[in-house]
């Protein structure tokens, strides 16, 4: 019997990408996304559940309530009631993979690089319910430059303060990788893999390429469908 007639929920390995911020999620996603028939020949699937590029819902699903209904990815959706949506959400991914019959699922979001106890906890509980093994996949950049990045980002967005000024605030709970790499260790992954997301030590000189090394995926990037790089930066002295 498949685990949809059964009520089991399928045993799959997960590969789950948690950033961080700024350093080619959006690039990662939408090649995920958009070559579904090459990750299946490698006995993946990339679900459509919790999201169609990034995988929103699956870092809302693994956050306890008080945290969730307070959230903006939350606040911004229609997701009704949360026990009902983590029903529904369950649900609708433990359908969608059995229907794959994929051996292994990827996950992408770069919000929980940022997670707390509960919620890292939590996603252990998701991870050891799938059954497989896991192996978890980090990108960092360095402070000071993501720190401008992130600047940019937040002046596209209607910022007006100088960067000097933004950015005297707390970033320690962002910045500080030691403490965000520990912390993800209580996944317990089986496989733990962290680049610098620093182009000349990336496979090829290529984020897919590199990603796609990382995760374990045995696909060539040469087998897929790439989208024009976005978010292309100017200056912090011309962004300011």
């Amino acid at each position: 019997r498949t685990a949809a007639m059964s009520g089991a929920s399928p045993r799959v390995d997960v590969i789950l990408h948690i950033g961080s911020g700024k350093t080619g999620t959006s690039t990662i996603q939408r090649v995920l996304r958009r070559n579904p028939a090459a990750l299946r020949a490698a006995g993946l699937l990339y679900p459509r559940t919790p999201g169609r590029a990034r995988h929103t819902q699956l870092g809302l699903f693994v956050r306890p309530d008080d945290e969730l209904v307070s959230h903006a990815d939350w606040l911004t959706g229609e997701y009704g009631e949360p026990a009902a949506f983590r029903r529904d959400f369950r649900k609708r991914l433990d359908r969608e993979i059995t229907r794959s019959g994929a051996q292994g699922v990827v996950f992408s979001d770069e919000g929980l690089f940022s997670a707390g106890d509960r919620t890292i906890r939590r996603t252990r509980r998701l991870t050891r319910r799938l059954g497989g093994k896991t192996r978890l996949v980090v990108y960092l950049r360095r402070q000071d430059d993501h720190l401008v990045s992130r600047y940019q980002q937040v002046v596209k967005m209607g910022e007006v303060a100088p960067l000097t000024t933004w950015a005297k605030q707390d970033w320690v709970g962002t910045y500080d990788y030691h403490l965000r790499l520990t912390a993800w260790q209580e996944l317990e992954p089986d496989a733990f893999v962290v680049r610098r997301f620093e182009r000349k030590r990336m496979v090829n000189g290529s984020l897919v390429s590199d990603f796609l090394d990382a995760a374990g995926i045995g696909v060539e990037e040469a087998t897929l469908t790439h989208t024009e790089p976005r978010n292309e930066s100017l200056g912090a002295e011309a962004i300011e």
